[in-house]
């Protein structure tokens, strides 16, 4: 998966999260630990399951204005060699396009009350 089709993923998985049926009162509303439900992205008008069905997922909010987010595929596949290090290109692509971690800050605009925004992030290493 290209750095392109990451982001917008990343992206998108960060609004779909944000923009969750949970509206806030203020930010402190927001501190807290979320499960990921479900993740759906639509391309094209058709929407498919980002993350397969049943995903599993955590996005953490705290009071310092820190977050951080985790969400992968249920069916990741386990390592042949039991060793994340040595696992084989097929392997190694399954795991990088069935899993989304990063962190930063984020901000809430308390008088419109909108949901939390990033204002930095950190995705995982680039792949090259």
């Amino acid at each position: 998966m290209n750095r392109i089709g990451t982001l917008a993923i990343a992206a998108l998985v960060i609004g779909t999260t944000w923009a969750a049926e949970a509206i806030a009162q203020t930010g402190k509303d927001f501190i807290g630990t979320w499960t990921l439900i479900s993740s759906t992205t639509e391309q094209g008008g058709v929407k498919s399951d980002t993350f397969g069905p049943n995903p599993k997922g955590l996005l953490v909010f705290d009071a310092g204005g820190r977050y951080v987010i985790t969400f992968f595929a249920a069916n990741l596949p386990k390592f042949a060699s039991n060793n994340r290090a040595s696992g084989t290109p097929d392997e190694n692509k399954a795991v990088v396009a069935g899993s989304l971690t990063h962190f930063g800050t984020y901000t809430v605009n308390e008088a419109d009350k909108s949901n939390p925004q990033p204002a930095s992030s950190q995705e995982e290493p680039k792949v090259c």
